[in-house]
């Protein structure tokens, strides 16, 4: 079957960043199916082959510190372009079209209406949902027609792929299209995992997007009060986005001193990063839409076998929980989670318990061979 895939910020594992529709379209041309893939980034147009998948590269620059103006700028931007390219390609037997942003899925709208062929939409965060709950768009004609647009790509899609179940509950009060959940993925044969004892210091990793939604304030606050303790216990933050300097400025302030900062890597460093810590900490503002999401570096973590702690609600709370892979605390309550992180630290056989349970679920439920065998079996 020829596919065409759409996903604006499609990466490769020396590019570093979310690689799981890297990993989808690595499964389906392991599967025989000829894949193209159509998206962005700030260098020069190219066509390069990426582990048999034909990958049309269009400059469109994107950056997360970009101005609302300047994003809605590139989102456009990538959807005129994207457009112009498929207009060059043979008509495909299936379309795939990855959201962020919502106009991906227009864009992949209009080229299987075009083409007469199925739509596969996978919603990664609900959008428009997410940015007017972050207040960033208000206008009442403006969300009246993103609504619109929001419903109209789901009726348009034969299935929608959601990538959580909070994320499937709400478009399924949308529409009464077929809705599958496939979270994100955890690669257990790249991240290593090995017995591991309470290290002095215990380091506790932050490894992704910095910008507003993120509100890695919540961290500094943790940090800040287990100084405060003297507790026995580092920071490692790595990434990029828009907040950044702000969060550098923050320790500065704060007189931290428990915290490393370093530029964002590719997934070897990643790797790397994350085999240098004990836990991996997740972070949200506490708007609950933003809770929904299906964080990258949470099947990273546990795929590492790395204690997981989360200042998240919703369905990433609920596994954890279950699972018993770490630590739910509320954001506004950081003592709390200093008072579980030392109980961690006297206490070597929770944390051996807690990053053997994390390795075992990643193995058993988001294991990339699992999940993309469920993506195949959908376009079968």
């Amino acid at each position: 079957m020829k596919i065409l895939l759409l996903h604006q910020y499609f990466k490769t594992p020396l590019q570093g960043g979310g690689i799981r529709s890297y990993h989808i379209t690595k499964a389906l041309a392991r599967a025989g199916h000829d894949v193209k893939v159509v998206t962005a980034h700030d260098q020069a147009e190219s066509i390069e082959h990426v582990k048999g998948t034909e990958v049309h590269y269009l400059q469109v620059p994107y950056a997360n510190h970009f101005s609302l103006v300047r994003r809605l700028f590139a989102f456009w931007s990538y959807y005129i372009k994207a457009l112009k390219r498929i207009d060059e390609l043979d008509r495909a037997d299936l379309v795939y079209a990855i959201s962020t942003p919502l106009s991906v899925g227009w864009l992949g709208k209009k080229v299987s209406e075009k083409w007469r062929v199925k739509l596969v939409f996978e919603v990664g965060d609900l959008w428009p949902e997410v940015p007017i709950q972050m207040g960033v768009v208000k206008n009442p004609l403006l969300l009246k027609w993103l609504y619109k647009a929001e419903k109209s790509i789901y009726e348009s899609a034969n299935n929608i792929i959601a990538l959580s179940p909070d994320i499937a509950d709400y478009i399924k009060k949308k529409t009464e299209r077929p809705v599958t959940v496939v979270p994100n993925m955890s690669d257990i044969d790249f991240f290593e995992h090995t017995k591991s004892n309470v290290q002095d210091p215990f380091v506790i990793g932050y490894l992704g997007t910095i910008g507003v939604a993120n509100h890695l304030e919540y961290l500094l606050d943790v940090a800040q009060s287990a100084e405060e303790q003297e507790m026995s216990v580092q920071f490692l933050i790595m990434g990029e986005g828009g907040r950044l300097p702000a969060i550098q400025e923050q320790i500065k302030k704060r007189g931290l001193k428990s915290i490393a900062v370093k530029k964002k890597s590719d997934m070897k460093g990643v790797r790397d990063a994350i085999n240098s810590c004990q836990a991996i900490f997740l972070s949200f503002q506490d708007i609950s839409i933003l809770h929904s999401g299906s964080p990258n570096k949470l099947f990273d973590g546990l795929a590492a076998g790395k204690i997981i702690i989360s200042n998240l609600t919703g369905w990433t709370k609920k596994i954890i929980e279950e699972s018993e892979t770490g630590i739910c605390y509320r954001p506004d309550e950081p003592e709390d989670a200093c008072q579980r992180i030392r109980q961690l630290l006297d206490n070597p056989d929770m944390v051996y318990q807690m990053q053997e349970n994390a390795r075992k679920l990643a193995e058993e439920h988001y294991s990339v061979e699992k999940l993309t065998n469920k993506v195949l079996k959908l376009i079968n």
